[in-house]
């Protein structure tokens, strides 16, 4: 089920005529509301088995369709976790509005935290493997300091 715009709204709902029509509709909602409490549950339960693989502890792991896949070439390599995503951009329609961007878009970076000690090796890791033009990290610019986790 893609987005729909407001302007489309109503005649969505005028074509929603019968009650068969609008149980349908209910359906279909409550089928994608528990898929997000899933993904949520999900998500935090990954987010409170890595807590110490984490920089800020407020920002949980997001969908997994868009997380990088990490391949396991070498077979010395270790089940590598890192809090990652990648971003697709949105596109604009003919009035300069924000549209979110089609299945078939490609990402076009990955947005991470950035690794603390213990897991640099893991975001060298996911930022050879996967190849991404740009990856952006989130953290705190400290001046002549270092930045341990919070």
């Amino acid at each position: 089920m893609s987005p729909m715009s407001f302007n489309d709204f109503d005649a969505h709902t005028k074509l929603l005529a019968s009650d068969a029509d609008l149980l349908k509709e209910f359906q279909t909602l409550d089928y994608f509301t528990n898929q997000q409490i899933d993904d949520y549950k999900l998500a935090a339960l990954i987010s409170a088995a890595t807590t110490n693989l984490n920089r800020y502890a407020d920002m949980t792991p997001c969908k997994f369709f868009t997380r990088p896949i990490f391949r396991s070439a070498i077979s010395e390599v270790p089940q590598i976790y890192i809090n990652a995503n990648y971003v697709k951009a949105c596109g604009y329609d003919a009035l300069g509005r924000a549209e979110v961007a089609s299945k078939t878009t490609l990402p076009e970076y990955i947005a991470t935290q950035a690794p603390l000690t213990h897991t640099e090796a893991d975001f060298l890791y996911m930022v050879h493997q996967q190849r991404s033009p740009v990856v952006i990290m989130l953290c705190k610019y400290v001046r002549s300091s270092s930045i341990t986790k919070r």
